[in-house]
């Protein structure tokens, strides 16, 4: 009884070599343990009426031997085999015929078919997601179109304006405040394009030093203060009193801190308030950024932090952006070894955004308890 190839042997399908009388003439161990035989040699000799289920036995005498005689082969034929405990395991058939010295015999794959419908379940994802990574591309494209058409088109009507009429002191300002408002847009569009484009290549560098985080969110703060001011919006700050060092960027954790301080006061109507806290907790530096705004449903509260995700699709063309802000806010403080979390408890109840930093200084030491 000659040996199988090793390859074939631990191939991920079973494999039988039958004779025309039904014996079993050789099997791989895959099969053996598809079947629970324990191991091949206890396969071979049996007649395949042994390994077939009452249905399947009939179906091969009726069908697929003869089958096999006039036409030489069998594809994906559906069979029920027995396991050692009795226990029928579906399969799919595909069997060529041979002659091997002076007798006919049967070479048999089995594929299971829950291994069958598991591949074809993972080709079914991997084609899932090539389409949605590829509409998601065609909408990034059409988003960074309109985004930076929309201030690139103030600016261009404002400066048309300009250069066709002597304007007066009041339009003139107001021509210049505009072209002013639109470039920045533009400006940060641009740099989140960028930021992104460095997340994916894995270029986003960080230039670390330790720093005093309390600064960095309180110029953020007052950098925020005049839109805040300007949409009636109450604007708090309630930073400790006591240096609170990290190990960072100042420039990427000012990024960090005005994308979620912005968007607090963005999403806010007037009337409202955005309040901003910064405190020491255990081996952390904790800031919480919360406010009295448009809040965050419990379907969309998962997808925060994802790439191109924005809850409120109707004002995404008054407040603009690209869905880009939070996701790589998300990305710079994991780079930091923290975590950023959100929270609300649903539309019109406001959110707050917790961002945690490893402390550089050691957490007092708490007396014993006895």
């Amino acid at each position: 009884m000659k040996n199988l190839d090793p390859l074939l042997d631990s191939a991920p399908c079973a494999f039988l070599v039958v004779g025309d009388d039904g014996a079993i003439r050789l099997a791989n161990a895959t099969a053996a343990e598809m079947l629970g035989a324990g191991n091949a040699p206890a396969l071979m000799g049996r007649h395949v009426d042994f390994i077939l289920s009452t249905a399947s036995r009939i179906f091969y005498q009726t069908h697929v031997f003869p089958t096999l005689r006039l036409q030489g082969r069998v594809h994906e034929v559906y069979v029920a085999l027995v396991g050692s405990r009795g226990e029928e395991v579906p399969a799919l058939l595909n069997a060529k015929r041979r002659t091997e010295g002076d007798q006919e015999v049967s070479d048999w794959v089995l594929v299971p078919m829950r291994q069958r419908n598991e591949l074809e379940n993972e080709i079914l994802k991997a084609r899932q997601v090539a389409d949605e990574s590829s509409k998601a591309k065609d909408q990034f494209l059409a988003l960074v179109s309109h985004e930076l058409r929309s201030p690139l088109t103030a600016i261009l009507n404002w400066a048309t304006l300009l250069l066709q009429r002597e304007p007066d002191a009041a339009t003139l300002k107001r021509a210049l405040q505009a072209i002013e408002r639109n470039a920045r847009v533009q400006s940060r569009l641009v740099d989140d394009i960028l930021d992104e484009v460095r997340v994916e290549t894995g270029k986003l560098r960080l230039e670390l030093a330790d720093v005093d985080a309390r600064p960095i969110l309180s110029n953020v703060l007052e950098g925020v203060t005049p839109v805040a001011h300007a949409k009636s919006v109450e604007l708090e700050g309630d930073l400790s009193p006591e240096q609170l060092l990290v190990r960072a960027d100042p420039n990427r954790l000012q990024q960090v801190f005005w994308n979620v301080v912005h968007n607090a006061v963005k999403f806010t109507p007037a009337g409202g308030r955005v309040r901003a806290t910064m405190r020491p907790n255990d081996a952390w530096v904790e800031a919480a950024i919360s406010d009295t705004g448009r809040g965050i449903s419990p379907e969309f509260l998962p997808h925060v932090f994802e790439r191109f995700r924005q809850e409120h699709a109707a004002a995404t063309s008054v407040d603009g952006g690209l869905g880009l802000g939070m996701a790589i806010t998300r990305t710079l403080v994991e780079l930091h070894g923290g975590t950023i979390s959100a929270s609300s408890s649903g539309p019109g109840h406001g959110s707050t955004f917790i961002v945690r930093l490893p402390t550089l200084q050691r957490p007092p030491v708490r007396p014993a308890t006895s």
